[in-house]
């Protein structure tokens, strides 16, 4: 696999689609394409944040350790990121993201990620407006379990 099928695999994700072919080439090109298998830990919970993972194939789990043992607290499929949200606030890795099975992903570290996204605004804009869609999900099922 190589940077035009990363390229094109990023066209596919909907938070990318109305992104210039060009300014996607410059992500896949900033990242590397790293495969895992089911168990893998991608990042652990209280790592440093650095890097983010965009799923191209397979499915992750984001878990919280806690003194109580594991809680699956989300499962994240390709064509999603995650990571963003420590790297751009600047804390420890807050879950612990591990293939559910098989998973490719391309890393970006932090450094990479930074220079695309102050010279990029188009693909800063499209990752935000993807957090804040996340945010807002987020925000309903709060609403709806405190409303149970």
């Amino acid at each position: 696999m190589g940077i035009d099928s990363d390229c094109a695999a990023l066209q596919k994700i909907s938070m990318f689609q109305n992104v210039d072919p060009k300014n996607l080439k410059l992500f896949a090109i900033s990242g590397q394409r790293v495969r895992y298998e089911a168990g893998d830990a991608i990042c652990r919970q209280g790592e440093p944040s650095e890097a983010i993972y965009v799923i191209l194939e397979g499915t992750v789990d984001l878990i919280r350790e806690t003194p109580h043992g594991k809680v699956r607290l989300d499962q994240v499929t390709e064509g999603n990121m995650v990571g963003a949200i420590g790297i751009l606030c600047d804390h420890a890795r807050k879950v612990t993201v591990e293939a559910a099975g098989p998973v490719t992903v391309l890393q970006v570290d932090r450094n990479a990620f930074y220079e695309i996204a102050r010279d990029v605004p188009q693909l800063s804009l499209a990752i935000a407006r993807e957090l804040a869609r996340r945010l807002e999900i987020m925000n309903d099922k709060f609403a709806a379990y405190s409303e149970a």
